[in-house]
């Protein structure tokens, strides 16, 4: 008597059953390897079918079986196996079954063809043909791979969407750049500004951990932080002395033009809410909504250490640069209470540390 195993899902393929029944009679041991087998047979998730490999006809089904086709064992036996599948499929079936048989692989990409009509996708394997008084049978194993059909679509579905996504993304950082270039035309200190904020803002949220969307969300954040800033007349951005109430009033209404402008673009990041927040403080002091702690966005709490640096560190068309000590000086004695604690220790150690992305950054 030989054992038979399904090719690698570890299933005990069958013994043919006037065979179970002698060695049930003859050895105890064998028995109970017997109900084990034909509770295995019974249990199955994967539907089971032995066939006749001379005539092709069903033998013998377990209840898995009956559960895909939705026919009954009774309307099972005797069926030519082939019948199971859809008509186009039924002779690569057959191909597929020899193949499984020759080198015991499972075969994907067919279908059963059900009682009431309905199509499941399935892999098949069949065992190697065995005899039982005198019948050449075997057995093929047929596993519903619908779910694995749909988790395969979900992944195709996902991988079109991230493409798309990507192609959105190149596409907004085509029109950030087109607004920066805008910038630099009109008024060349505000850009200068918003791309050396860029380079601090993403360095302090490198350091910080951040992962590359986050990243990138923070780049594009910055490259139009003070977008809102283009309805504001040029004259009064490079004025030289100092601004009139007026005038600062003008100012103030940027972070709020710039929500404005961006908040119908379809970032997949909160880039305009980040803009409309780069000038809130942590302590509800900040502009234009007066926002306290956690009401403030990560992003823009590191655009608001990254935007003070740079403007106090840089020259003005009105003054000369204060100096990166100053700065950060300025920048340290806001820490916790306008600033972001964490944001400000970390911008602070960047430009302290040799070897740092930010080292010399005033020497640029």
């Amino acid at each position: 008597m030989e054992l038979y195993w399904v090719t690698e899902w570890g299933y005990i393929q069958h013994l043919a059953a006037a065979q179970i029944e002698r060695a049930m009679n003859q050895n105890p041991t064998t028995s109970r390897l017997g109900r084990l087998l034909e509770l295995g047979w019974d249990h199955a998730c994967d539907a089971m079918f032995v066939a006749d490999c001379r005539t092709g006809r069903l033998v013998d089904v377990n209840p898995a079986a009956e559960r895909l086709t939705g026919y009954s064992r009774q309307e099972l036996m005797g069926m030519d196996r082939t019948l199971l599948h859809p008509e186009d499929e039924r002779g690569a079936v057959q191909d597929a079954f020899r193949k499984s048989i020759a080198d015991g692989r499972t075969v994907d990409g067919f279908h059963v063809q059900r009682k009431d009509g309905g199509r499941v996708p399935v892999s098949i394997s069949s065992s190697e043909g065995f005899d039982a008084d005198g019948l050449l049978l075997a057995v093929g194993v047929i596993r519903d791979a619908s779910e694995l059909e749909r988790r395969e679509h979900l992944v195709a579905v996902k991988l079109e969407r991230d493409q798309a996504q990507k192609e959105l993304a190149e596409a907004l950082s085509a029109v950030v750049a087109a607004i920066t270039t805008g910038f630099e035309m009109r008024d060349p200190y505000t850009a200068g500004h918003q791309r050396r904020v860029a380079e601090i803002a993403c360095a302090i949220g490198r350091k910080m951990g951040w992962d590359e969307d986050g990243l990138q969300a923070l780049h594009v954040a910055s490259l139009v932080h003070d977008v809102g800033k283009i309805s504001i007349p040029a004259e009064i951005l490079a004025k030289p002395t100092r601004l009139t109430p007026t005038e600062w009033a003008l100012i103030r209404e940027h972070p709020e033009t710039g929500h404005a402008i961006l908040k119908d673009v379809p970032f997949r990041w909160p880039i305009a809410e980040a803009v409309l927040q780069h000038h809130e403080r942590l302590d509800g002091s900040g502009y234009p909504r007066g926002l306290r702690g956690d009401e403030i966005l990560p992003g823009a709490r590191i655009l608001a250490v990254a935007d003070m640096v740079e403007a106090m560190a840089c020259s003005r068309p009105y003054r000369p640069g204060l100096g990166l000590k100053v700065a950060l000086k300025e920048i340290e004695s806001q820490a916790g209470t306008g600033l972001d604690a964490d944001v400000v220790r970390t911008c602070a150690s960047l430009f302290r540390e040799k070897g740092s992305s930010l080292a010399g950054w005033d020497q640029r």
